[in-house]
């Protein structure tokens, strides 16, 4: 279940809360927790990038970060680049400073970690022919094992017309 990152928060807070009243009231004690929780987050410096094939009219493009493999089948610009890649690194980022084990990168089959996929698209019309449902910004797949992402509107949100 993927759960809007502030409701996430609130419901992993919720449980730690829980867990600590819990072992106060077992061990009639203040029981003090060995890790604090982060109160806000500030990437240090933006995603390092490499380009690992670049497109052709049969392939797309493929660059790479830390944690990351982003496909595309056009190129992207340096400043679409970095967007995406520092938005996608600062989530691992973000869940290694929890004193939770949450982050749960891909592995192959020996157990061995690997880069996690993401699959960029243009527009609606290439994300929903790739799988995508029409009016949707992204999703994770499982078939695919990739996150597919649609850059208009990673990069301009539309407005909210309910306002």
């Amino acid at each position: 279940m993927t759960l809007p990152f502030s409701k996430q928060r609130f419901l992993v807070r919720f449980l730690f809360t829980v867990t600590v009243l819990f072992a106060e009231n077992l061990y009639g004690q203040q029981a003090k927790p060995s890790v604090f929780w982060p109160t806000s987050f500030k990437l240090k410096r933006p995603a390092i990038i490499k380009l690992v094939q670049k497109g052709s009219e049969d392939r797309g493009y493929i660059y790479r970060t830390k944690h990351f493999e982003l496909h595309s089948p056009e190129a992207l610009s340096e400043h679409t680049l970095s967007q995406f890649a520092t938005t996608a690194e600062s989530v691992p980022s973000v869940l290694n400073r929890l004193p939770l084990p949450l982050l749960g990168m891909p592995v192959d089959k020996s157990g061995k970690p690997v880069l996690a996929k993401v699959l960029i698209y243009p527009n609606e019309i290439s994300f929903v022919k790739a799988g995508g449902a029409k009016g949707t910004a992204g999703y994770y797949d499982g078939w695919k094992q990739a996150i597919l992402l649609r850059a208009d509107t990673f990069l301009k949100p539309p407005r909210q017309s309910w306002h």
